[in-house]
């Protein structure tokens, strides 16, 4: 059965993001198969590329 884990905090930049990355790349050392999702982040920018996050790069990591 896949698992599923939701990270939430009380406000924006109080680590969430760095707290994700590190468990995913915890359980993906261990074997698992992770996918990292960010439906939301506050602070984006456009770009040629469109609209980024700063803070999601490393979820695709």
């Amino acid at each position: 059965m896949t698992k599923r884990y939701f990270v939430t905090g009380t406000d924006t930049e109080v680590g969430k993001t760095v707290a994700s990355c590190a468990l995913l790349q915890a359980a993906t050392r261990l074997g698992y198969q992770t996918v990292g999702y960010k439906p939301v982040a506050s602070g984006s920018e456009m770009t040629t590329d469109g609209l980024r996050n700063s803070g999601c790069p490393g979820l695709a990591a």
